[in-house]
């Protein structure tokens, strides 16, 4: 058999991911149409977090688009009020799209009540009012990404999981057949035919005068 069923590999590289996870920043997406607002809520989350930023909805889908693998966001902050697109009209596009960073919502009094009518169809991780304050944006945002972080790391561990347990029914598969194999030669060869000697003597009586002529045929 050329199959080789690599446990050491897949647990290695699961040690690699959260290697790589545990040394870089989570990567959240700022969306807010006022430019002073989002230099601001930037440099509040920036220590801790690899800040992405987009001016409206429709460009922060399509930053979205964009994003290469392995560059997933972990959470996505968002102003409510904007034009075109509202923040809750934004997360329930993302929620449409299963898209799975969590998501909060900056928002004013005056617009309180519209975003928690949208916070199921949104699926909008909590809300935060404005002016927000930097302790409350930095805790809120922390408890995202660690949802985010916890159930990565859940879907990870589960498929690693799925994986050797495909491989090792593989390697059951291999021993059955490799045990039938054995089974089915050693039956062959007590089914084989055996060589025998066998001697056949012919003697001619008719017409009997003398001693008879005998002659004997070798058979195997």
């Amino acid at each position: 058999m050329g199959l080789k069923l690599n446990f050491g590999a897949a647990l290695k590289s699961q040690k690699a991911d959260n290697q790589t996870a545990t040394h870089s920043k989570p990567r959240v997406l700022l969306v807010d149409d006022e430019a002073p607002n989002l230099r601001v809520t930037e440099r509040y989350l920036a220590p801790y977090y690899e800040v992405m930023t987009a001016l409206s909805g429709g460009e922060a889908l399509e930053l979205i688009d964009s994003l290469e693998e392995g560059k997933e966001l972990s959470a996505i902050i968002t102003d409510h009020v904007m034009p075109k697109m509202t923040g809750v009209e934004l997360c329930v596009e993302l929620n449409k799209r299963e898209h799975p960073a969590p998501r909060i919502i900056l928002t004013g009094f005056a617009e309180l009540n519209s975003v928690i009518a949208g916070i199921n169809d949104g699926n909008i991780f909590g809300y935060l009012t404005k002016p927000v304050e930097k302790s409350a944006l930095l805790s809120t945002v922390a408890r995202a990404t660690s949802r985010y972080a916890a159930r990565e790391e859940t879907r990870r561990l589960t498929k690693m999981a799925e994986e050797l347990q495909e491989q090792h029914q593989i390697l059951l598969d291999i021993i059955e057949q490799e045990k039938l194999d054995k089974l089915t030669a050693q039956f062959r060869g007590q089914q084989s035919p055996q060589k025998m000697n066998l001697a056949v003597v012919f003697a001619d009586i008719i017409g009997f005068d003398g001693l008879p002529t005998l002659s004997a045929t070798r058979l195997m």
